[in-house]
Protein backbone atom coordinates (compact mmCIF):
# COMPACT_ATOMS: atom_id res chain seq x y z
CA UNK A 1 0.00 0.00 0.00
CA UNK A 2 1.32 3.45 -0.90
CA UNK A 3 2.21 5.78 1.91
CA UNK A 4 -0.51 8.36 2.60
CA UNK A 5 1.95 11.17 1.77
CA UNK A 6 2.83 9.92 -1.70
CA UNK A 7 1.18 11.41 -4.83
CA UNK A 8 -0.66 8.14 -5.51
CA UNK A 9 -2.19 8.12 -2.02
CA UNK A 10 -3.19 11.75 -2.32
CA UNK A 11 -4.94 11.29 -5.66
CA UNK A 12 -6.37 7.85 -4.93
CA UNK A 13 -5.20 6.42 -8.24
CA UNK A 14 -5.47 2.75 -7.24
CA UNK A 15 -7.96 0.59 -5.36
CA UNK A 16 -5.57 0.28 -2.42
CA UNK A 17 -5.15 4.02 -2.07
CA UNK A 18 -8.86 4.62 -2.52
CA UNK A 19 -9.26 2.89 0.83
CA UNK A 20 -6.72 5.27 2.36
CA UNK A 21 -8.79 8.27 1.23
CA UNK A 22 -12.05 7.06 2.85
CA UNK A 23 -13.79 10.14 4.30
CA UNK A 24 -13.76 9.24 7.99
CA UNK A 25 -14.23 11.86 10.71
CA UNK A 26 -11.27 13.63 12.30
CA UNK A 27 -10.55 12.00 15.65
CA UNK A 28 -11.23 15.24 17.56
CA UNK A 29 -14.68 15.53 15.95
CA UNK A 30 -15.51 11.90 16.67
CA UNK A 31 -14.56 12.33 20.34
CA UNK A 32 -16.54 15.57 20.64
CA UNK A 33 -19.62 13.81 19.24
CA UNK A 34 -19.32 11.17 21.95
CA UNK A 35 -18.30 13.14 25.02
CA UNK A 36 -21.76 14.24 26.18
CA UNK A 37 -23.00 10.64 25.86
CA UNK A 38 -20.35 9.15 28.15
CA UNK A 39 -21.38 7.76 31.53
CA UNK A 40 -19.01 6.78 34.34
CA UNK A 41 -19.16 3.27 35.81
CA UNK A 42 -16.72 2.19 38.50
CA UNK A 43 -15.96 -1.16 36.88
CA UNK A 44 -15.44 0.49 33.49
CA UNK A 45 -13.04 3.02 35.01
CA UNK A 46 -11.09 0.45 37.00
CA UNK A 47 -10.66 -2.13 34.24
CA UNK A 48 -9.68 0.48 31.70
CA UNK A 49 -7.21 2.17 34.04
CA UNK A 50 -5.55 -0.91 35.50
CA UNK A 51 -5.72 -3.40 32.61
CA UNK A 52 -6.41 -1.98 29.16
CA UNK A 53 -4.50 1.30 29.35
CA UNK A 54 -1.26 -0.23 30.72
CA UNK A 55 -1.32 -2.81 27.92
CA UNK A 56 -1.71 -0.06 25.34
CA UNK A 57 0.94 2.13 26.95
CA UNK A 58 3.38 -0.77 26.60
CA UNK A 59 3.10 -0.16 22.84
CA UNK A 60 4.43 3.40 23.16
CA UNK A 61 7.84 4.81 23.99
CA UNK A 62 11.42 3.71 23.29
CA UNK A 63 10.87 0.10 24.41
CA UNK A 64 7.48 -0.23 22.74
CA UNK A 65 6.29 -3.61 21.58
CA UNK A 66 4.20 -3.92 18.39
CA UNK A 67 0.64 -2.67 18.86
CA UNK A 68 -2.71 -4.45 18.41
CA UNK A 69 -3.96 -5.36 14.96
CA UNK A 70 -7.40 -6.75 15.87
CA UNK A 71 -9.44 -5.23 18.72
CA UNK A 72 -12.46 -6.94 20.27
CA UNK A 73 -14.41 -4.23 22.08
CA UNK A 74 -17.66 -4.16 24.03
CA UNK A 75 -19.20 -5.63 27.16
CA UNK A 76 -18.98 -8.94 29.03
CA UNK A 77 -19.74 -10.93 25.88
CA UNK A 78 -16.34 -9.75 24.67
CA UNK A 79 -14.56 -9.78 28.04
CA UNK A 80 -15.57 -13.34 28.91
CA UNK A 81 -13.80 -14.53 25.79
CA UNK A 82 -10.76 -14.23 28.07
CA UNK A 83 -12.18 -16.41 30.85
CA UNK A 84 -14.98 -18.70 29.68
CA UNK A 85 -13.49 -18.69 26.19
CA UNK A 86 -9.97 -19.30 27.47
CA UNK A 87 -8.27 -16.80 25.14
CA UNK A 88 -5.61 -14.71 26.95
CA UNK A 89 -5.39 -11.00 26.21
CA UNK A 90 -2.86 -9.09 24.13
CA UNK A 91 -0.34 -9.98 22.84
CA UNK A 92 -1.34 -13.67 22.89
CA UNK A 93 -2.57 -15.14 19.58
CA UNK A 94 -6.31 -15.40 18.91
CA UNK A 95 -8.11 -17.73 18.95
CA UNK A 96 -6.42 -19.72 21.68
CA UNK A 97 -6.08 -23.51 21.27
CA UNK A 98 -8.64 -23.81 24.09
CA UNK A 99 -11.16 -21.83 22.05
CA UNK A 100 -10.32 -23.53 18.75
CA UNK A 101 -7.83 -26.37 18.56
CA UNK A 102 -5.53 -26.94 15.59
CA UNK A 103 -7.73 -29.64 14.07
CA UNK A 104 -10.86 -27.47 14.23
CA UNK A 105 -8.96 -24.47 12.87
CA UNK A 106 -7.70 -26.39 9.85
CA UNK A 107 -10.89 -28.35 9.13
CA UNK A 108 -13.22 -25.34 9.38
CA UNK A 109 -11.03 -22.62 7.89
CA UNK A 110 -8.50 -24.37 5.65
CA UNK A 111 -4.99 -25.80 6.02
CA UNK A 112 -3.41 -22.33 5.82
CA UNK A 113 -5.52 -20.87 8.63
CA UNK A 114 -3.43 -19.10 11.26
CA UNK A 115 -3.90 -17.64 14.72
CA UNK A 116 -3.75 -13.86 14.75
CA UNK A 117 -1.04 -12.26 16.85
CA UNK A 118 -1.62 -9.08 18.84
CA UNK A 119 -5.38 -9.38 19.31
CA UNK A 120 -6.58 -6.98 22.02
CA UNK A 121 -9.64 -7.64 24.20
CA UNK A 122 -11.23 -4.38 25.40
CA UNK A 123 -14.40 -5.85 26.88
CA UNK A 124 -15.80 -4.82 30.27
CA UNK A 125 -18.54 -6.70 32.08
CA UNK A 126 -21.75 -4.78 32.69
CA UNK A 127 -20.98 -2.03 30.20
CA UNK A 128 -23.85 -0.29 28.52
CA UNK A 129 -23.07 1.63 25.36
CA UNK A 130 -22.68 4.86 27.35
CA UNK A 131 -20.08 3.16 29.59
CA UNK A 132 -18.13 2.00 26.55
CA UNK A 133 -18.24 5.58 25.29
CA UNK A 134 -16.82 6.72 28.65
CA UNK A 135 -13.86 4.40 28.15
CA UNK A 136 -13.35 5.51 24.56
CA UNK A 137 -13.20 9.24 25.32
CA UNK A 138 -11.85 9.13 28.89
CA UNK A 139 -12.28 11.78 31.58
CA UNK A 140 -9.91 14.65 32.38
CA UNK A 141 -9.74 17.69 34.64
CA UNK A 142 -11.35 16.08 37.69
CA UNK A 143 -10.57 17.59 41.11
CA UNK A 144 -9.85 14.07 42.28
CA UNK A 145 -7.01 12.97 40.02
CA UNK A 146 -7.89 9.34 40.67
CA UNK A 147 -11.02 9.91 38.58
CA UNK A 148 -9.01 11.05 35.55
CA UNK A 149 -8.92 8.45 32.79
CA UNK A 150 -7.06 8.50 29.47
CA UNK A 151 -9.35 7.74 26.55
CA UNK A 152 -8.82 4.56 24.57
CA UNK A 153 -9.39 6.29 21.24
CA UNK A 154 -6.38 8.65 21.47
CA UNK A 155 -4.18 5.77 22.62
CA UNK A 156 -5.19 3.52 19.73
CA UNK A 157 -4.69 6.46 17.36
CA UNK A 158 -1.20 7.18 18.70
CA UNK A 159 -0.18 3.53 18.41
CA UNK A 160 -1.52 3.42 14.85
CA UNK A 161 -1.60 -0.34 14.25
CA UNK A 162 -5.29 -1.33 14.44
CA UNK A 163 -6.54 -2.96 11.26
CA UNK A 164 -9.88 -4.27 12.48
CA UNK A 165 -12.45 -3.75 15.24
CA UNK A 166 -14.98 -6.37 16.33
CA UNK A 167 -17.74 -4.53 18.21
CA UNK A 168 -20.54 -5.98 20.30
CA UNK A 169 -22.34 -3.66 22.68
CA UNK A 170 -25.94 -3.18 23.80
CA UNK A 171 -27.17 -6.27 25.62
CA UNK A 172 -26.98 -4.40 28.94
CA UNK A 173 -29.13 -1.61 27.49
CA UNK A 174 -31.95 -4.07 26.81
CA UNK A 175 -34.97 -3.93 29.13
CA UNK A 176 -37.05 -7.11 29.56
CA UNK A 177 -40.21 -4.95 29.40
CA UNK A 178 -39.30 -2.17 26.97
CA UNK A 179 -36.52 -3.51 24.81
CA UNK A 180 -33.78 -1.19 23.57
CA UNK A 181 -33.91 2.57 24.35
CA UNK A 182 -34.59 4.73 21.30
CA UNK A 183 -31.26 6.56 21.66
CA UNK A 184 -29.25 3.36 21.13
CA UNK A 185 -29.06 3.46 17.33
CA UNK A 186 -27.78 7.04 17.22
CA UNK A 187 -25.22 6.30 19.94
CA UNK A 188 -24.05 3.21 18.07
CA UNK A 189 -23.65 5.23 14.88
CA UNK A 190 -21.37 7.63 16.74
CA UNK A 191 -19.32 4.80 18.27
CA UNK A 192 -18.82 3.22 14.85
CA UNK A 193 -17.80 6.58 13.37
CA UNK A 194 -15.30 7.05 16.20
CA UNK A 195 -13.71 3.64 15.65
CA UNK A 196 -13.45 4.35 11.94
CA UNK A 197 -11.65 7.61 12.72
CA UNK A 198 -8.66 5.58 13.96
CA UNK A 199 -6.17 5.20 11.12
CA UNK A 200 -2.92 3.32 10.89
CA UNK A 201 0.41 5.10 10.65
CA UNK A 202 0.41 4.60 6.88
CA UNK A 203 -2.92 6.45 6.67
CA UNK A 204 -5.00 3.35 5.94
CA UNK A 205 -8.41 3.19 7.65
CA UNK A 206 -9.38 0.52 10.11
CA UNK A 207 -12.30 -1.84 9.46
CA UNK A 208 -15.30 -2.29 11.78
CA UNK A 209 -17.48 -5.37 12.15
CA UNK A 210 -20.58 -4.65 14.24
CA UNK A 211 -21.94 -7.95 15.53
CA UNK A 212 -25.51 -8.82 16.40
CA UNK A 213 -26.65 -9.29 19.99
CA UNK A 214 -27.43 -12.80 21.20
CA UNK A 215 -30.71 -14.28 22.48
CA UNK A 216 -31.28 -14.08 26.23
CA UNK A 217 -33.38 -16.05 28.68
CA UNK A 218 -34.67 -12.92 30.44
CA UNK A 219 -35.46 -10.68 27.44
CA UNK A 220 -38.14 -11.51 24.84
CA UNK A 221 -36.66 -12.54 21.52
CA UNK A 222 -38.67 -9.83 19.73
CA UNK A 223 -36.70 -7.16 21.62
CA UNK A 224 -33.36 -8.74 20.73
CA UNK A 225 -34.38 -8.96 17.07
CA UNK A 226 -35.52 -5.33 17.07
CA UNK A 227 -32.21 -4.28 18.61
CA UNK A 228 -30.31 -6.19 15.94
CA UNK A 229 -32.26 -4.35 13.25
CA UNK A 230 -30.90 -1.16 14.78
CA UNK A 231 -27.37 -2.58 14.67
CA UNK A 232 -27.94 -3.32 10.98
CA UNK A 233 -29.29 0.17 10.38
CA UNK A 234 -26.37 1.78 12.21
CA UNK A 235 -24.03 -0.25 10.01
CA UNK A 236 -25.88 0.79 6.85
CA UNK A 237 -25.75 4.42 7.96
CA UNK A 238 -22.01 4.12 8.48
CA UNK A 239 -21.60 2.55 5.05
CA UNK A 240 -23.53 5.42 3.47
CA UNK A 241 -21.31 7.95 5.25
CA UNK A 242 -17.89 6.32 5.06
CA UNK A 243 -18.08 3.60 2.40
CA UNK A 244 -19.02 -0.08 2.33
CA UNK A 245 -15.43 -1.28 2.23
CA UNK A 246 -14.60 -0.40 5.84
CA UNK A 247 -17.74 -1.44 7.74
CA UNK A 248 -20.02 -4.45 7.92
CA UNK A 249 -22.63 -6.18 10.08
CA UNK A 250 -22.13 -9.75 11.27
CA UNK A 251 -25.07 -11.99 12.10
CA UNK A 252 -24.95 -14.30 15.09
CA UNK A 253 -24.05 -17.93 14.35
CA UNK A 254 -26.96 -19.90 12.93
CA UNK A 255 -26.76 -22.13 16.01
CA UNK A 256 -28.07 -19.17 18.04
CA UNK A 257 -31.22 -18.68 15.94
CA UNK A 258 -34.41 -19.19 17.92
CA UNK A 259 -38.16 -18.66 17.82
CA UNK A 260 -40.17 -16.30 19.99
CA UNK A 261 -39.44 -18.57 22.94
CA UNK A 262 -35.81 -19.39 23.59
CA UNK A 263 -35.30 -22.94 22.33
CA UNK A 264 -33.44 -25.62 24.24
CA UNK A 265 -31.05 -25.88 21.29
CA UNK A 266 -29.97 -22.28 21.88
CA UNK A 267 -30.19 -22.36 25.68
CA UNK A 268 -27.57 -25.10 25.77
CA UNK A 269 -25.00 -22.50 24.66
CA UNK A 270 -25.75 -20.18 27.60
CA UNK A 271 -23.95 -20.23 30.95
CA UNK A 272 -26.73 -18.24 32.65
CA UNK A 273 -29.50 -15.90 31.46
CA UNK A 274 -27.26 -14.01 29.03
CA UNK A 275 -23.62 -15.16 28.87
CA UNK A 276 -22.25 -17.82 26.56
CA UNK A 277 -20.74 -20.99 27.98
CA UNK A 278 -17.59 -22.62 26.65
CA UNK A 279 -19.39 -24.33 23.77
CA UNK A 280 -21.15 -21.08 22.92
CA UNK A 281 -17.84 -19.25 22.66
CA UNK A 282 -16.44 -22.00 20.46
CA UNK A 283 -19.38 -21.67 18.09
CA UNK A 284 -19.08 -17.87 18.03
CA UNK A 285 -15.31 -18.08 17.51
CA UNK A 286 -15.77 -19.92 14.21
CA UNK A 287 -18.13 -17.22 12.92
CA UNK A 288 -15.81 -14.44 14.09
CA UNK A 289 -12.73 -16.17 12.73
CA UNK A 290 -14.15 -16.38 9.22
CA UNK A 291 -14.71 -12.63 9.13
CA UNK A 292 -11.39 -11.74 10.77
CA UNK A 293 -9.52 -14.08 8.43
CA UNK A 294 -11.14 -12.60 5.33
CA UNK A 295 -10.42 -9.01 6.33
CA UNK A 296 -6.86 -9.60 7.49
CA UNK A 297 -6.04 -11.38 4.23
CA UNK A 298 -7.54 -8.43 2.34
CA UNK A 299 -5.26 -6.03 4.21
CA UNK A 300 -1.99 -7.90 3.64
Amino acid sequence: MADANTPDAATGSSSATEQVSCPTLPLETAIANLRLLAKYKARSHETSKTTHIPLLQSCLGPDARPGPTVVFIGDSMIERMLTTGGSPNFPAPWPSPFLMDDEALASEHGPNAVRFDRAFNAGVGGDKIENLIYRLVGSEGNEDEEKNLPGLLPLFAEIGTVKMWVLQIGTNNLSPKKGMPAAYESMLQKVIAALLSIRRKDGAPSYVVATSLFPRKDVPTKFVRAANEWVKEASKFGQSQFGEGILDYLEAPMEFETGEELSEEVAKYLDDHVHLNRDGYRVWAHTLYGRVQAEMEQQR
